[in-house]
């Protein structure tokens, strides 16, 4: 296993580099380890407690394993976008995979390309030079009143014209890695459809078995989704069952704040967990018609050798009931991790190999490595294969004993406690509402719904009305279990940072978590609490005070942090109906902060691209006061119930916050001046809504802030005029 784990490292190690080495240099490496453990072989060195032969083997396979994920990311950036073509025009040709997200005016699609054609800028109709790019993500936007909207379907195959860039996301604190999920899903580009009269269907000649079977899949699932939506069901047991049957977790965005609460979002959507139970349950409906097929046999009085009929086909047909729901849930690589993780098992099963748990576990993650050398980059890859790794650990015969109850809810608080550190890294928050919850939603959902849900999938290819009354079924337990849980206050379900996000901090997490799972006879073990007591009472705030212009694209979002108070200017963009800057960058960046509620949120005009996210970001965040530039304050809407204090910025002119200094140990202040809008400017002078932004102005000992919003030449003429 040692040697598995060197060379899944070497792979992963790769992910983490800020720059690739050259081959060369990993040659040479390779070269002088494999020489120098010849040479210690041949001659062992007297050392009694070190092997030298076998530690050098152990980094010669690192490096091997490095060489395989070093050629596995030059193959991933060499089909990326080149830099001289970024924002550019193509010509491409291609098929539509996966699901056609359809939204308001947007349909979203992700096309695999046979030719991406560089269109020239100045002759738009030249085609300079051929691109390989393997995976277009596009978009095409149209008038949502438009009589004729694009048709599209996966499976279809299409010329289109349209404006790529290389893969990029947002670099936040606490946000999600955008850029890392496009280059792990494999994207080349991401991009939108420009209007042409050369965008059209078209016919490709040449697809090969495996295009004509994704195409006939794709389709399956998009009739399969179709005949979901067009149900009677309740919108939340429409967006559960398709995400459950196809894996299709869009519709569920309006559900998804309450299913982390709960603790649940891996239950109500594909996981390993459901690929483990469908190969599970394929296994035992292999060993029910094995038995079958022998008594069956034993009546006839027809001698066959049934010992390797029984022993071939239960994992045989685990196996092939986990790839067929693999396929259904489009094969993503979440299922394919999964996938290769049942296989390995299978195999074991098949090969009457009694293989330990443990080994299983690392040849799943070497396999992973293998196939998938970026997988590291995932949230759900780290916070699967921790939980799977917990409840070995927490399972063996040196850890847990007691009764199985004991055991079970002991197993709850140690995923709770060891999932808090990859939960914080990459989510920002956990629920501690999961660890009561998964004891009735986990075998519920398990046994019920997804059983439910894949029959009702394969029963839509035999005969649909059956279909119908399955997914009724399945509606009935979805609407049955949440009825329950609505029964839980609003209020109650997730822990957030209550300290800033820092290494130190991790280290304290993981550190307590290592605790829960050593044996009970170590009373030592408690004192492994005590860093993580000592960072949340006395937290370390390096900087008396932190300014943060924030990544949102085109917009502006920045924070303002004392230790006390802390000021949000700007709210950033809205870029579709699921996502804006408000709830997806700035909250997550408050949190990963620390911070959960907000003393003054200043909006300086009401663009979209500064006002987008304002009404998402006070719905996830405490919020105490809002100024609004005069053009917002006249349009914005809040419930009549809600606790913030709404006002114009204009209103509130000066105001000040005193704040302790960590540093200089005393109070300190911080004084804030809204410059503009003054009600002295003339307009004719300034006739643009942008120059009637809210200008702030910060003051700290001698440092002075301008917070300028989107003012022009004009406004800043008159702020010269009255403040020089």
């Amino acid at each position: 296993m040692l040697y598995l784990i060197a060379i899944t490292a070497g792979i992963f190690w790769v992910a983490f580099l800020s720059s690739l080495p050259s081959f060369w240099v990993v040659g040479t490496l390779w070269a002088l380890l494999f020489i120098g453990y010849w040479a210690v072989r041949s001659r062992p060195l007297p050392l009694s407690c070190i092997d030298p032969a076998r530690l050098i083997l152990i980094v010669l396979l690192f490096v091997c394993g490095l060489a395989w994920g070093l050629k596995a990311a030059h193959q991933t950036l060499s089909s990326q976008l080149p830099d001289k073509f970024d924002r550019q025009e193509f010509i491409v040709m291609g098929t539509i995979v996966g699901l056609v997200d359809r939204q308001d005016g947007r349909l979203g699609f992700e096309l695999a390309t046979e030719s991406v054609l560089a269109v020239d800028n100045v002759a738009k109709h030249t085609y300079i030079q051929a691109i390989p790019l393997r995976r277009l993500l596009l978009s095409w936007y149209f008038e949502k009143d438009l009589a004729e909207k694009p048709q599209l379907r996966a499976g279809d195959h299409w010329q289109l014209r349209v404006k790529l860039r290389r893969p990029r996301g947002m670099l936040n604190q606490g946000g999600f890695d955008y850029q890392a999920w496009l280059v792990e899903q494999g994207y080349s580009a991401t991009g939108y459809v420009v209007p042409s009269s050369g965008n059209y269907q078209i016919q490709l000649q040449k697809q090969g078995f495996w295009g004509e079977f994704s195409g006939i899949i794709a389709r399956l699932r998009e009739d399969i989704r179709e005949a979901i939506q067009s149900s009677q069901l309740k919108d939340l047991s429409k967006a559960v069952i398709t995400a459950l049957t196809i894996g299709d977790k869009s519709a569920l965005t309006p559900w998804w704040d309450s299913l982390a609460r709960f603790g649940i979002v891996h239950l109500l959507v594909i996981s390993g967990l459901h690929i483990g139970l469908v190969a599970s349950l394929g296994f035992y409906l292999g060993v029910f018609i094995c038995r079958i097929m022998v008594v069956s046999l034993n009546l006839l009085s027809v001698n066959l050798p049934h010992f390797g009929l029984i022993r071939f086909t239960p994992p045989i047909v685990g196996f092939s009931v986990a790839l067929i729901y693999s396929f259904l849930a489009g094969f993503s690589l979440p299922t394919q991790r999964a996938l290769i993780a049942v296989a390995v098992v299978m195999l074991a099963k098949l090969t009457y190999q009694k293989v330990q748990v443990g080994v299983a576990f690392v040849w799943a993650i070497f396999l992973i490595a293998v196939f998938q050398p970026l997988a590291v980059l995932s949230a759900s890859f780290w916070l699967s294969f921790t939980a799977v790794g917990l409840l070995l650990v927490w399972f063996s015969p040196y850890i847990s004993s007691g009764s199985r109850t004991r055991r079970l809810l002991g197993s709850q608080l140690v995923l709770f406690a060891g999932l808090a550190a990859p939960g914080l890294l990459f989510i920002g928050k956990i629920s501690w509402l999961g660890v009561l919850v998964n004891l009735i939603a986990v075998p519920w959902v398990s046994i019920v719904t997804v059983p439910l849900c894949l029959l009702a999938g394969i029963g839509y290819l035999v005969y649909e009305p059956m279909a119908d009354w399955l997914w009724l079924l399945a509606s009935w337990s979805i609407g049955g279990l949440w009825h329950l849980l609505e029964y839980l206050p609003d209020e109650l379900g997730l822990i957030y940072l209550p300290v800033p996000l820092t290494p130190i901090f991790l280290s304290a997490v993981i550190m307590a978590a290592v605790a829960l799972l050593m044996p009970r006879g170590i009373w030592a073990r408690w004192l492994c609490f005590v860093p993580v007591g000592l960072a949340i009472l006395a937290p370390d705030y390096r900087s008396p005070l932190r300014l943060s212009v924030l990544d949102v694209g085109q917009g502006l979002a920045v924070v303002l942090e004392s230790s006390n108070k802390l000021l949000v200017y700007d709210a950033g963009p809205t870029y579709s109906d699921r996502f804006n800057a408000g709830a997806g960058i700035v909250a997550p960046f408050l949190r990963s902060r620390g911070r959960h509620a907000i003393d003054k949120l200043l909006i300086s005009h009401g663009d979209s691209d500064h006002a987008g996210g304002f009404y998402s970001l006070i719905g996830a965040l405490e919020t105490k006061q809002a100024l609004l530039a005069p053009d917002f304050y006249r349009v914005h809407k809040l419930a009549a119930n809600t606790s913030i204090s709404v006002d114009q910025c204009i209103k509130s002119k000066h105001w000040k916050w005193s704040f302790f200094n960590p540093q200089s140990k005393k109070m300190e202040w911080l004084y804030f001046d809204v410059l503009m809008p003054n009600s002295l400017l003339p307009q004719q002078k300034i006739p643009s809504r942008n120059n009637y932004s809210c200008v702030l102005l910060v003051r700290w000992r001698d440092q002075v802030i301008l917070l300028a919003g989107d003012i022009e030449r004009a406004a800043e003429r008159e702020l010269l005029r009255l403040y020089k």
